[in-house]
């Protein structure tokens, strides 16, 4: 009897984000390993249709809000199980039902974002799964000890920093009693194993954060684009730099932002466009509506992922701006891939995870994470070198294809299926 894939992500998956996209690519290439692939989630309705057809759905119906997961990941690090038990047996029952009908107490089951590890784990406590995998999608503790470092307000720091201390303790939890790991990079791997010393002997499997099967062939949205272009009155010699991705502490957006006024002062041809929202947009906000430059900032929102094509195809510049974090050391951002598959001029921080696939500048400007100086001069650079940059870049999508897709890491799906088996 072939032993199905259990996986567990309770997204309702109706946004995109890294973590989607991660879901999704993974979901794609598991469903090539000849097994069934169930997975365990919130998606319904016309979202069912993102996901390969082999997948059969399993509807969880229980929807985590951002307070009650907050709460409930709090809680799971500073508790213990008999507390958890009672504050979330609503959860329990409903799950308990789902683990009879699989009989997932003799499974391990993959748990896909920083909720679903934590809910493994539960489950794991309270007999309702065999095991779990975690794929990490993060390290919340590096976010946290970053946010507290860099923080200005005392009350907010203190929280900060209380907030670090109580995912380090949910990570041990979860990461210590987890039956394998699936790790970004081999550096992450290492910073995991060295912060918590028994993962040195919990079976690993390393799979980059990369781009799903048909990623080029999204189609640019013609009408949206000649919308967009009246929309920011983009001129014939008009050049737009572009940034889609999180607002938060650690994305850099306050300096790019910086970086753009200090090339305006000398170009007023140039217009920036800002794609996400976070935990930093109204600080942005208020940065651009004081810059000498905000008529030619414009910041965008959310927007659908199956837009940024189009919105890429409105650029001629586009920036990962990342300010200096272990994080971004660790893994390489999905953004940078989604950058270099646009075939455009990319300008990305030189961390060390992006300089193992950009020696020499081979895929991408770079420059010093969390400079500004650098920053303004990758930003000239590109500008004045356009035509001659473009020439040296315009392989990137084929390296894209060949070495940053899921579809290209056989081996390490092959050692998940043996992990999960």
């Amino acid at each position: 009897m072939i032993t199905p894939i259990f996986v567990l992500a309770v997204n309702e998956f109706k946004q995109d984000s890294g973590g989607t996209i991660r879901i999704i690519g993974l979901l794609q290439q598991l469903v090539n390993l000849d097994r069934p692939i169930y997975l365990l989630s919130n998606a319904s309705g016309e979202q069912l249709l993102r996901f390969p057809k082999e997948i059969q759905h399993i509807h969880i119906n229980h929807i985590f809000g951002r307070e009650e997961k907050r709460k409930f990941q709090g809680r799971l690090g500073v508790f213990p199980n008999f507390l958890m038990k009672r504050w979330y047996n609503d959860f329990l029952m409903k799950f308990k039902t789902i683990s009879k009908t699989f009989a997932l107490e003799t499974h391990d089951i993959l748990t896909c974002e920083y909720l679903d590890n934590s809910l493994g784990y539960f489950l794991k406590s309270n007999g309702l799964i065999k095991g779990y995998v975690n794929d990490l999608h993060g390290v919340a503790t590096l976010e946290f000890k970053f946010q507290a470092q860099f923080e200005k307000k005392l009350v907010r720091k203190t929280s900060f920093w209380l907030k670090y201390l109580v995912s380090d303790l949910l990570d041990a939890k979860v990461c210590n009693h987890a039956k394998g790991m699936i790790y970004a990079s081999e550096s992450m791997k290492s910073f995991f194993q060295k912060t918590y010393p028994t993962l040195e002997n919990t079976p690993s499997v390393i799979l980059p954060y990369l781009l799903s099967d048909g990623f080029d062939q999204v189609a640019i949205d013609k009408e949206l684009l000649a919308n967009l272009g009246e929309k920011f009155e983009i001129g014939q010699e008009d050049k737009v730099i572009l940034f889609a991705g999180g607002f938060k502490q650690t994305g850099g957006i306050q300096d790019l932002v910086t970086a753009f006024e200090n090339v305006y002062l000398s170009n007023k041809d140039i217009k920036l466009i800002l794609i996400g929202d976070g935990p930093t947009f109204k600080a942005v906000q208020e940065q651009v509506e004081n810059s000498p430059a905000k008529n030619n900032i414009y910041l965008v929102g959310r927007t659908p992922y199956h837009h940024l094509r189009t919105y890429q195809e409105l650029a001629d510049i586009l920036v990962c701006p990342d300010r200096q974090n272990v994080y971004s050391e660790l893994i390489i951002h999905v953004k940078y891939l989604d950058a270099l598959a646009s075939g455009k001029l990319v300008i990305n921080g030189s961390f060390a995870s992006v300089m193992e696939i950009n020696q020499e500048e081979k895929l991408s400007l770079t420059f010093k994470p969390s400079n500004i100086d650098s920053l303004t001069s990758a930003l000239t650079k590109a500008l004045h070198y356009q035509e001659t940059l473009s020439k040296k870049y315009e392989g990137n999508l084929n390296y894209v294809r060949q070495h940053l897709t899921y579809a290209s890491q056989t081996k390490s799906f092959q050692s998940l299926s043996n992990l999960l088996a």
